[in-house]
């Protein structure tokens, strides 16, 4: 049976899909790692990656994306196994970045499609700290810096109202878009942290594991067509409390996940003069009970 969209729904019946591709890349990882002693080393890496192209609405094709990766690193230990301290840099170029989303053609007809970025590029810097305080006292930190931007793109989206589109997106024609190249990438806070601590204490038999955590993340877009207020996260910082009662047969493990309720969005869109936005979820407890046999 052949079943046809509902009129002025902006759908077809998918008369044109067909389409043919292929496509097929070898990836490597080269790593070199020296001691520098028992308790430290040091280490430098070469990675390339892959992902695949494919088929789009209407039987478009879009280019795979290719990924080298470089990376220096060291992972130490220190206070006789109690403290490790690992640090990393990186830099990553993409090729042929993908970029998806909805589109209206020029005829008002809607579709799915996809969109190679000349390039973009990814730095950073990562280090843990991972230390046992006392034999009852955990802590772990991490750190995140991030610099994450686009290559040439024209990027498109019916969640967002754009301007007329005059240039073609690949092989693909698009009512609206907008020149990205050079925007910051998409969730991609330049400075990211996480501390957490946590205590047992005995008591008797059982034992009661007390825990807070904080996660701090600076600013960051929503999309990569970086439109202001209404399409990014401001810096926020985020509170998790726990405790966990455990004893050799059962557990009990409570919790308060966002304790400050930040309100912390995950993505957005826009009617060209109203943002909406979808949120992580509010303030929230609860409590988790296990057995062990």
């Amino acid at each position: 049976a052949h079943i046809l969209a509902a009129p002025g729904s902006g759908f077809n019946d998918g008369c044109c899909n067909d389409g043919r591709y292929s496509s097929s890349k070898a990836t490597g990882l080269a790593r070199v790692a020296f001691d520098l002693s028992k308790d430290a080393m040091v280490y430098a890496s070469i990675a390339t990656g892959y992902k695949s192209g494919g088929l789009q609405d209407l039987g478009d094709k879009y280019d795979p994306e290719t990924l080298t990766s470089y990376e220096l690193g060291s992972k130490t230990t220190l206070f006789g196994g109690t403290v490790t301290f690992n640090n990393a840099v990186y830099h990553s170029r993409f090729k042929g970045y993908q970029f998806a989303g909805p589109l209206m053609r020029p005829d008002g007809s809607r579709a799915f499609g996809f969109a190679n970025a000349e390039g973009a590029t990814v730095s950073g810097l990562e280090s843990e700290l991972a230390a046992r305080l006392t034999p009852s006292d955990k802590l772990n930190v991490t750190l995140a810096l991030t610099k994450a931007k686009l290559g040439k793109l024209l990027a498109f989206s019916r969640d967002y109202t754009l301007p007329a589109c005059t240039d073609p997106v690949g092989s693909l024609v698009t009512a609206q878009c907008l020149d990205v190249s050079g925007n910051e990438m998409p969730h991609a806070p330049r400075v990211a942290a996480t501390v957490l601590y946590e205590r047992t204490i005995a008591l008797g038999s059982a034992t009661l594991s007390p825990r807070v955590g904080v996660k701090y993340e600076s600013a960051s877009w929503l999309s990569v067509f970086n439109l202001g207020d209404g399409d990014r996260q401001k810096a926020y910082a985020r509170i998790d409390l726990g405790a966990r009662y455990a004893t050799k047969s059962w557990y009990l493990d409570a919790y308060l996940r966002n304790a400050t309720d930040e309100r912390v969005k995950t993505s957005a869109g826009s009617t060209g003069t109203i943002f909406t936005a979808q949120y992580l979820p509010p303030r929230t407890y609860g409590a988790n009970v296990g057995i062990d046999f």
